[in-house]
């Protein structure tokens, strides 16, 4: 009799961090528990998940893909696609998988390939309106998570803020907009030299972290980096931020009561707005939409979250919706078993 191969998760997506991390946040619920499934990421090839995925231990396999008209037109890409799929497939095939498809068109060839090796689909949607790739996928998936799951291990069960201090995240591959944005909103806010800075930017961060200097911030106060590996803990630890409106981010900031001042990606399929509008409904926040006069908006938005006196002391939530995946995703790998 062949014994049953171990069962496997394979979860596929990317393209950026709040496709990533979702799928890690499952995976480390799943590795905690008893008999833990074998685990396989499936990601891009761009900077964001190179990074992301050096850091962590577990099997990943990386293409070079890319949306669906650069696919259909570059051969590297095409090749990526077609190498996603047959990989995932292969995976799959011949024993109990579940394939967890977390946003980006990454995840497309990664669940087709495993759908076609006989695994069970679920999809996690975080957003208030689906991605093209969720739309994609849909026929296929046998169920859809309407939940983030994030990341809560090593984070601090409470943290002090500190006072006068800006947070500006601008995702994770940085916001050009937002790096010329906010130095020229902060230059005619009162008090400007008594904030404390904290950027991640999308450009070169000398340049940002000048542009700050010269908007009135002493140079000592100023922390300017491509990426904050730490963002959740920052994001908690600051009087006021401005950020994108990301599912990963909005989850960060609800986990501590953190109210941000909302900035939507103007070209993410308009979900970020709808996530924006969705959060601000029930969290109070404020949301600033790209366009004329940014600058302008953003600092009234500013000086008025500056206004009100932050809490000394954040805590975390205990609400951890990657447990509640992670079990449902053994329940069907247990049923798959027999």
């Amino acid at each position: 009799m062949t014994p049953v191969r171990r069962t496997l998760v394979l979860f596929c997506g990317g393209g950026s961090g709040g496709h990533l991390t979702p799928g890690l946040a499952v995976a480390d619920a799943l590795s905690a528990g008893d008999d833990p499934p074998e685990i396989l990421f499936l990601v891009g090839d761009r900077p964001v998940e190179r990074r992301m995925m050096e850091a962590e231990s577990y099997l990943h396999q990386s293409f070079p893909l890319a949306p669906v008209r650069r696919t259909l037109t570059s051969i590297a890409a095409a090749r990526g696609f077609a190498g996603a799929v047959r990989s995932a497939r292969r995976a799959a095939k011949g024993r109990p998988t579940v394939a967890v498809g977390t946003g980006g068109y990454v995840s497309v060839p990664g669940v087709l390939g495993a759908k076609m090796g006989g695994a069970v689909v679920f999809l996690i949607e975080p957003n208030a309106v689906d991605g093209r790739a969720k739309r994609a996928l849909s026929p296929w998936a046998d169920r859809v998570f309407r939940a983030t799951p994030n990341r809560k291990r090593g984070l601090p069960a409470e943290v002090r803020v500190e006072p006068r201090s800006l947070l500006v995240l601008g995702g994770s591959s940085g916001s050009a907009s937002l790096d010329a944005a906010v130095p020229a909103a902060v230059a005619g806010l009162s008090g400007v030299g008594s904030l404390r800075i904290r950027h991640q930017c999308g450009g070169d961060p000398e340049a940002v972290r000048s542009a700050y200097v010269a908007a009135g911030v002493p140079a000592e106060q100023v922390e300017v980096a491509s990426f904050f590996p730490n963002a959740a803990v920052r994001l908690a630890e600051s009087a006021a931020a401005i950020t994108r409106a990301g599912a990963l981010t909005l989850a960060e900031a609800a986990g501590y009561g953190v109210r941000p001042i909302l900035v939507p990606y103007p070209h993410a399929a308009g979900h970020q707005l709808a996530n924006a509008r969705r959060h601000a409904a029930v969290q109070g926040c404020a949301v600033v939409e790209e366009g004329p006069n940014l600058p302008e908006r953003l600092r009234a938005a500013l000086a008025e979250s500056l206004a009100e006196a932050p809490p000394a002391v954040r805590r975390l939530t205990p609400i951890d919706p990657a447990a509640n995946v992670a079990e449902l995703i053994r329940a069907e790998l247990r049923r798959l078993r027999g």
